[in-house]
């Protein structure tokens, strides 16, 4: 068993930290007509990233002769989940939360019922359900051979080369499980691995590389100091805060947000208020 930080305790975690290798995939073990199931954790900064990737190895067109595209994805996109399936002009999208680049764990579990085509998704405390086309028009059920299709789920990146465009994924993923050909669920018995590391690495546990009071931000390949606060700024919090007076005014720098840029504010002694030019959407 491992710990995770902030006090999560999971059986497994990864952390993905090296864009365009982390990676973790296998070749699960379906029967035809089998229902699926996958569950995995996760925790990023990131607003994008893939979680996982089903998609087929090249197989016997004579055999399928109806079967040209599939895939099942699930991804983090502008903060929150989608989960889409394809069989051949068949696509559907599912979309769930918002604000999942919080750094904090989110539990996905995804589930398809073959006997009617009902794909459920759970994000921790939220469920979306819907019927796929492909199981009521599109004879997925007869299509979708598993005992004689090889296929491959990924993990935090794909390979699948003609596939749509995702972005890779940085941060940990847990307890990766998926229900095998008994209808059992298991910790994926992985078979490829790269650039992965055991644990969810925290880059800030350790001396706070951040001066001053400023608060250390774990971004997995890097960390961030957060100045909020201190009075000091620079990449470190290692640079006192200018305040200078200018005539009437005085002038200090206004810290914005996580990422924090500087910015300048202008305050009178009879009377403060602060100009938005919407322009540049900077406070001035």
């Amino acid at each position: 068993m491992t710990i995770g930080f902030q006090g999560y305790v999971h059986s497994e975690s990864w952390t993905f930290n090296n864009p365009g290798i982390s990676y973790i995939g296998f070749s699960p073990q379906y029967t035809s007509g089998q229902s699926q199931h996958i569950e995995l954790k996760f925790r990023t900064r990131q607003p994008n990233g893939l979680l996982f990737h089903h998609y087929l190895l090249p197989f016997d067109k004579n055999k399928f002769p109806l079967l040209y595209h599939y895939e099942l994805y699930a991804e983090i996109r502008k903060g929150y989940l989608r989960v889409g399936h394809q069989v051949n002009q068949y696509s559907q999208l599912l979309t769930l939360g918002q604000g999942l680049n919080d750094d904090q764990w989110h539990s996905l579990s995804w589930d398809l019922d073959s006997s009617d085509g009902l794909m459920s998704v759970q994000l921790d405390n939220e469920t979306k359900s819907l019927s796929l086309e492909v199981y009521g028009w599109g004879s997925g059920k007869e299509i979708l051979k598993w005992s004689q299709l090889p296929s491959i789920i990924s993990f935090g990146a794909t390979n699948k080369s003609e596939s749509q465009e995702f972005f890779y994924f940085i941060g940990c993923l847990a307890d990766l499980k998926y229900s095998r050909e008994d209808g059992i669920l298991i910790a994926i018995p992985i078979q490829k691995i790269s650039g992965v590391t055991q644990g969810c690495s925290d880059l800030c546990t350790g001396s706070n590389p951040c001066q001053n009071g400023g608060r250390c931000i774990n971004m997995y390949t890097t960390t961030k100091c957060d100045c909020f606060g201190t009075n000091y700024e620079g990449s470190k919090c290692e640079n006192k805060e200018i305040l200078f007076s200018v005539a009437d005014y005085f002038v200090t720098r206004l810290h914005t947000g996580p990422n924090r840029q500087t910015e300048s504010c202008s305050c009178s002694p009879k009377s403060v208020g602060l100009l938005v030019d919407l322009s540049e959407a900077n406070i001035i």
